[in-house]
């Protein structure tokens, strides 16, 4: 691993704001509030275009890159919504260099050699059930979350030291 790597990851784990800046982003203060929170749940609510993709993505990206096999669910109502966020997940994971090398890189996972992976699913209950461990779960769009799905979040709400974004 080069050192300039190593340095990085060492830098978001005290820092997670820097991985946002790394990648090219400046972060307003509640997505610096929201990034250094140390909450297991969360509730976005704020205008549409206001950078809870960019902020849930820095997020996913850091749990992948600091907790070594950390498994990361992308969740939306579509799967087009899931990969767009995913997108997002994919440009700041670029944007740093790769600090950790990508087993798999594909438009709806990522896989690192840590054995953390990110992934895109369409939010219902077939595709979100059984996963188990998850240590992050992003739900994008949560207020129009169907009444099964709701169900099977609550059951893998259970994980121990998940986080939980919505």
């Amino acid at each position: 691993m080069a050192s300039s790597s190593l340095a990085l990851r060492l830098a978001i784990t005290l820092d997670p704001c820097l991985l946002a800046e790394a990648a090219g982003y400046s972060l307003d203060p509640w997505q610096q509030r929201i990034m250094r929170s140390r909450s297991p749940r969360l509730g976005l609510l704020a205008s549409r275009q206001s950078g809870k993709s960019l902020v849930t993505a820095c997020l996913a990206v850091h749990t992948a890159l600091t907790e070594s096999g950390a498994l990361i669910l992308l969740l939306s109502p579509s799967l087009r919504q899931s990969q767009e966020l995913f997108r997002r997940c994919l440009d700041i994971y670029r944007a740093v260099d790769r600090p950790v090398g990508a087993e798999a890189e594909n438009a709806l996972s990522l896989v690192l050699d840590s054995g953390s992976r990110i992934l895109s699913l369409p939010g219902t209950e077939r595709t979100i059930r059984g996963f188990s461990s998850v240590r992050l779960l992003v739900i994008d769009e949560a207020a129009r979350c169907e009444t099964e799905r709701s169900a099977a979040m609550a059951i893998s709400s259970t994980a121990r030291n998940m986080r939980t974004h919505g």
